[in-house]
């Protein structure tokens, strides 16, 4: 059987079939809702037709092949250390930004959640997009897959900022928080380190 052409393209990690299966990777299972940002319903297709990802009830799940393909593009993408060293780079500055930002969640999920505590919070996470917005910026010129980010972060507190508060934290939504979560699990993913290996340090 010959191999296609899209799943030749998934080492590239520009292309959009890196894109999806890494997304995959990165949360699990890329819903329906989220399709648009990564390829389009053609190529899509072509990816289940490679067997690199699953159709399941709640989303796309990359299948084994799918991840056997992605954790061989990024060990390639990761022998060239200059595109590794900055991205390296922007992660470490992007730690100072964690656990902060993690305490505005959290005292937010502890307010009363009124006017006053969205006006607070909507404030502080616009200060933490300003500086981190930079930090992924200068990834994705090395990683494009971080390039979705900061626009998602940007939408995220643009809701806050306009009076809906399940953008702060809430699960059911892309929220400021679950984006964060996400970056993070993605620059662990990308440079081939563990959370548990972080928090151990």
């Amino acid at each position: 059987m010959s191999v296609s052409g899209f799943l030749v393209s998934m080492h590239d990690t520009a292309t959009p079939a890196f894109a999806v299966v890494h997304a995959a990777r990165v949360r699990g299972i890329v819903p329906d809702d989220a399709r648009g940002e990564l390829a389009s319903d053609s190529e899509f297709e072509q990816l289940e037709r490679d067997g690199l990802v699953k159709r399941t009830a709640r989303g796309l799940i990359a299948t084994p092949v799918g991840l056997r393909e992605h954790d061989s593009t990024l060990e390639a993408w990761r022998g060239d250390l200059g595109p590794v060293g900055v991205v390296a780079a922007t992660y470490e500055r992007f730690l100072v930004l964690n656990a902060p930002l993690k305490a505005v969640c959290s005292a937010w999920q502890r307010s009363a959640r009124d006017e006053e505590a969205l006006f607070s919070v909507a404030g502080q996470l616009d200060d933490y997009l300003s500086r981190v917005r930079p930090l992924i910026s200068r990834a994705a010129r090395d990683a494009p897959w971080f390039a979705t980010y900061a626009s998602r972060l940007s939408a995220a507190a643009a809701a806050v900022a306009a009076g809906d508060g399940r953008f702060v934290t809430d699960p059911q939504v892309d929220s400021f928080h679950n984006i964060w979560f996400e970056c993070h699990e993605d620059y662990f993913v990308t440079l081939g380190r563990s959370r548990e290996d972080e928090e151990a340090a």
